[in-house]
């Protein structure tokens, strides 16, 4: 098998070299471009990386530098409030009053910007207290939001300690220290306001209770009262749910030092972050996981932490998409070109082949038309000369008539065939009795048969009617069929050749068959391609165009040509004529 398959598709040198020529051409372009384009891709996705990570500091470096603003802006407004503020009551003493006036604190329902979680004072003996919560009036207490004012004043005392430690640090130098503000109140606003809950107390009892005016003067000592506040600064204060962004100020008084301050509400300042085109929080601690921002508040630093995820989620899914655009133009680049590559490895073949298909054709045309030409010379010199018996002078022209006979068969198959592959043939059907242009063909084709020990049988069905036919062609098909049939019988003890045609319906099927060893499977794929024939030494010689040019003529008809096993051994050619 193996050497029927290289003697039939032939070992074509040209054609392997351009094949390794294509796959060198094809592989090393497209391996440099692929290196190249891979880092292409790989530097633009680096670019995008690093793009996305400088955005989105770029952001958070603008929100540091407006929530900076912004608690600067804070700091500034409340730094002018009076001490007495951060009392739940206080005694105005720039108010316009004679006698005792004690009034709830404007904070007592909570300071009016967001960002201030609550205010807050520490006294002197370390105890927290709100202007929004009284202790000794409770009724005086922030209704609305009690136990929540009672949870930040639990929260904030364990870090009184803290905020009163003298060691911790205000938000200037020492030098650049500003000085603290001078309060000066008379001794009577100073004592209403140290007794503002009991004063008020009496106030609203009117129990007559009330302590006069000189007495309040004569516990002072009368005369003018100081107090110290120094500038509110940042401070970091440690609780126990994490540390809290305060501000601070120390404020001596003539009972003592009071620490009082507010804390900013974390909450309030990253919903107002929100609004910002990358995720951030406001910590107080550099998160490592994130792009970390510095929000400078004197010497307290805070950070404003911003998630590069979904920038650097966006800039991959961009590298994703860029890699994929690369392979699939890779892909089609190399696609391309290696059907470039095959197409001209392909034509080589072809031009190889068609090659060594005219050698072979020269070789077997010269055999083929040499044969039959020496056997006409030689009979024609005996015949010429009086050679041989002159009783057998007959039989000497007979075997001339039949060589020239031979030799016009191959003749007109080469011209049949050469002339159906330009498509300089056109048929001509025209409706006819394909049953009696049948027994002619096989008529004409009886005494050659017979003479070489050909026993032919014809079974042809006369009720098909007319079918569109050409004639000239079903008699190139039949004889190349019966040709066929005879050459592959030779040697074969039943050389009987069966010719049938039956309706079929829609169609007539001529089919001739043969008692010969059939055709090797291996042949069966090539059989009807033109220059196609045995391989063995014993198989008889020719061009290979008979069955070719057979199958294109019933294919011209608008049928086909085909094989198969005869049943009990042999050949069977089967041509469909369509009605």
């Amino acid at each position: 098998m193996g050497r029927l398959l290289n003697r039939s598709w032939g070992f074509y040198p040209r054609t392997v070299l351009a094949l390794v020529l294509t796959v060198v051409a094809v592989a090393l372009p497209s391996t440099a471009f692929y290196v190249a384009g891979s880092r292409s891709v790989a530097r633009e996705a680096l670019r995008e990386d690093l793009e996305s990570r400088k955005s989105t500091r770029q952001a958070a470096e603008v929100l540091a530098a407006k929530l900076s603003d912004r608690l600067a802006g804070l700091l500034a407004a409340e730094d002018p409030r009076p001490f007495y503020h951060y009392q739940n009551l206080y005694h105005d003493p720039a108010g316009a009053h004679a006698g005792a006036s004690i009034v709830p604190s404007p904070l007592r329902e909570g300071a009016g910007d967001p960002f201030i979680l609550t205010h807050f004072q520490i006294d002197p003996r370390g105890r927290v207290t709100l202007p929004s919560l009284n202790e000794e009036l409770p009724e005086l207490s922030c209704e609305t939001r009690r136990e929540g004012f009672l949870a930040m004043k639990r929260a904030l005392e364990p870090a009184a300690p803290f905020c009163c430690d003298d060691e911790q640090e205000t938000s200037a130098t020492p030098g650049d220290a500003p000085r603290p503000r001078r309060v000066v109140l008379s001794a009577e606003a100073w004592q209403q306001n140290v007794r503002a809950s009991k004063l008020y107390a009496d106030l609203r009892k009117n129990t007559g209770h009330l302590v006069p005016r000189e007495l309040l003067l004569a516990e002072e000592g009368g005369g003018e009262v100081e107090v110290f506040v120094e500038p509110l600064s940042w401070r970091t204060v440690p609780l126990e749910d994490g540390p809290a962004l305060t501000a601070l100020r120390r404020v001596d008084t003539p009972a003592g030092r009071l620490v009082q301050g507010f804390s900013i509400c974390p909450h309030a300042v990253n919903e107002w972050l929100k609004g910002s085109r990358v995720p951030v929080r406001f910590v107080a601690d550099k998160d490592p996981q994130s792009l970390s921002v510095p929000v400078e508040l004197g010497s307290v630093t805070w950070w404003i932490a911003a998630d590069a995820a979904p920038a650097l989620a966006e800039a991959h899914s961009s590298e994703v998409k860029a890699l994929v655009r690369f392979h699939t133009l890779f892909a089609v680049c190399v696609v391309a070109a290696g059907l470039a590559g095959l197409f001209a490895v392909l034509m080589v073949w072809q031009a190889e082949r068609l090659a060594c298909q005219r050698s072979r054709f020269a070789a077997s045309a010269a055999h083929e038309l040499r044969t039959p030409l020496a056997g006409i010379r030689m009979y024609g010199e005996m015949i010429a000369e009086g050679l041989g018996e002159p009783a057998r002078r007959k039989v000497y022209a007979r075997r001339v008539a039949d060589e020239a006979q031979r030799l016009g068969r191959v003749v007109t198959n080469v011209l049949g065939f050469s002339r159906l592959e330009r498509g300089a043939t056109r048929l001509h059907a025209q409706p006819g009795d394909l049953a009696e242009a049948l027994r002619e063909c096989v008529a004409t084709q009886r005494p050659r048969l017979e003479a070489v020990g050909v026993e032919l049988e014809v079974d042809i069905n006369d009720r098909l009617g007319e079918l569109p036919f050409d004639r000239d062609a079903l008699c190139q098909i039949v004889h190349n069929l019966l040709d066929n049939a005879e050459k592959y019988t030779r040697g074969c003890p039943d050389r009987r050749v069966t010719v049938t045609l039956e309706d079929r319906g829609e169609s007539a099927l001529l089919r001739v068959m043969d008692r010969g060893p059939g055709i090797h499977a291996g042949l069966r794929g090539r059989l009807f391609k033109p220059f196609s024939r045995g391989t063995s030494v014993d198989h008889p010689a020719g061009l290979g165009l008979g069955l070719a040019l057979a199958r294109k003529l019933a294919m011209e008809h608008g049928g086909d040509l085909g094989y198969r096993d005869r049943e009990g051994g042999g050949a069977e050619m089967r041509v469909i004529f369509p009605h």
